[in-house]
């Protein structure tokens, strides 16, 4: 009994391995496209629905323009990286395509004793992902991974412009709400 009882676990974890394993393809990309690799400016920066971040009263859907941010819109920008894979065995024909989306993170500044709220201030923090450039489609296929606050939805190319959809949390005059953006990106000269 016991012999069956520790080949009935064996073949459970085995099988639950084989289950839980990625593929090399999630992770790695093979003979990737590096056409849309480096740094892209924002132009565009909409929330899909009107809000009030510098709760003034007025309601926008430019996100940068309500957090007052255009003017240091140089360091909200979107960075594509195909960098060789370097993890264990190095395989010269597999690779790992990365998003980088650079986007104003909101802190807010309260009251120490009464926690009543003061202002917002806006750094930056960065969204990661791992993506595949489909080069035929213009689709950026963003693969799992997504790492921080926020998440990257999709992504796709448009007359040189690329175009951003990805949900991030921001401080409105309704509280904390995760916001759907849609941001669009012409490549740095």
């Amino acid at each position: 009994m016991k012999v069956f009882c520790l080949v009935s676990m064996i073949i459970i974890l085995i099988s639950c391995v084989e289950e839980e394993s990625i593929a090399l393809e999630d992770v790695f990309v093979k003979n990737p496209s590096f056409k849309i690799d480096g740094n892209y400016d924002v132009f565009q920066f909409n929330s899909e629905k009107a809000v009030d971040l510098n709760l003034d009263g007025k309601f926008s859907f430019d996100v940068l323009a309500e957090t007052d941010e255009w003017s240091n819109s140089d360091r909200y920008f979107l960075q594509f990286i195909t960098e060789p894979m370097t993890y264990g065995e190095v395989n010269p024909s597999l690779f790992i395509p990365k998003i980088f989306l650079w986007v104003p993170f909101p802190g807010i500044i309260s009251e120490t004793d009464a926690g009543n709220y003061l202002y917002t201030t806006y750094s930056f923090a960065n969204l990661l992902a791992r993506c595949k450039y489909l080069e035929k489609e213009n689709l950026i296929q963003i693969k799992n991974g997504n790492l921080g606050e926020g998440q990257i939805i999709s992504a796709f190319v448009l007359d040189d412009v690329i175009r951003v959809k990805f949900i991030q949390s921001y401080y409105t005059s309704n509280g904390w709400e995760k916001l759907t953006i849609n941001a669009a990106y012409k490549r740095r000269k």
